[in-house]
Formats: structure tokens, C-alpha cells, sequence
């Protein structure tokens, strides 16, 4: 599973690992970590690895493949576990400091959450923008990507 979006609680107990407690983790930029019980890949080359108290890209994470434990190791029932609690999650960060998401492009994104069909097949990217109902440019790169580069995925 991929999340896009404004940041990610590394520490909450739905997502945490053992050992994952600083910023040298093997699972930041391009690096992938299927070792890790919950986070195994964190693109933070468009981002800032944080997010804001209770913030939107941690709340969907969590209810998309949230897990919690304790101790980043051992998996307990939790009361907001995810849909697919099972699943391992790719995260993109979209969001420096406060200012609001922004978009990196559909080429970087897709490509980091891909990462050459070794990565995440569902990518949910559930912000918006003004489009004032209209179908825009940027809505049309999304599609077209979707269509040509990873129709297969």
C-alpha cells in the first residue's frame, strides 16, 4: 500500500517499528526496507519526514493499513486498525513545515510508490484541490499516467 500525502506519525503505535527511532533508517528516499514491520519505504526527498499534530497523511495511513504495537514488534488488535492491518505501507511526503501539501509532479510520485514494480500496487492520494468541477491539466497527467505507464500494476 502507498499513502501520498502531508506527512506520517513514525512513532504513532499503529505504524511503529523496533529500532526505528531517528532519521538514518534504512527506508528514507529511495531506499526500501521489507525488514520493517509496518513502514518500508518513506520518500522524504520532496518533504520534510514530519507532520503536524494530528495530521491528515498519519490519519490515512491509518485507516488504510494502520497495525498497532506496543513495542514495533509484536502486533496487538488495536481499536483503529486499519482495513488491510496486514499490509506494509510506502509513504510520500508532499508537505514542508505547515504550508499545505504540494504537488511533486505525477512522474516523481508514481515512480517513488512504483519503485519499478517491486513497490506498492494501490496508492491512495486522497487530497484535493480547487478545480471548481472543471477537468483539469492536472487531472488529465494523473489519468494518463494511470492509463499508458501503470495500467498493469
Amino acid at each position: 500500500m502507498a499513502v501520498a500525502d502531508g506527512g506520517l506519525d513514525r512513532d504513532n503505535c499503529y505504524f511503529r517499528d523496533a529500532g526505528a527511532d531517528d532519521d538514518t533508517e534504512s527506508m528514507f528516499g529511495d531506499n526500501w526496507d521489507m525488514t520493517q514491520r509496518k513502514i518500508v519505504h518513506y520518500d522524504d526527498s520532496f518533504g520534510d519526514k514530519k507532520e503536524i499534530p494530528m495530521g491528515h497523511g498519519t490519519y490515512v495511513s491509518g485507516i488504510i493499513a494502520g497495525r498497532k504495537s506496543s513495542n514495533g514488534v509484536d502486533e496487538e488488535v488495536g481499536y483503529a486498525d486499519g482495513v488491510a492491518p496486514g499490509s506494509k505501507l510506502s509513504f510520500f511526503d508532499m508537505e514542508v513545515g505547515s504550508t499545505g501539501i504540494q504537488d511533486p509532479g505525477v512522474s516523481r510520485l508514481f515512480a517513488s510508490s512504483f519503485n519499478s514494480g517491486r513497490g506498492a500496487k494501490i496508492l491512495n492520494a486522497s487530497w484535493g484541490r480547487g478545480y471548481k468541477g472543471k477537468y483539469s491539466a492536472f487531472c488529465r497527467d494523473y489519468d494518463n499516467a494511470l492509463r499508458s505507464k501503470y495500467s498493469n500494476v
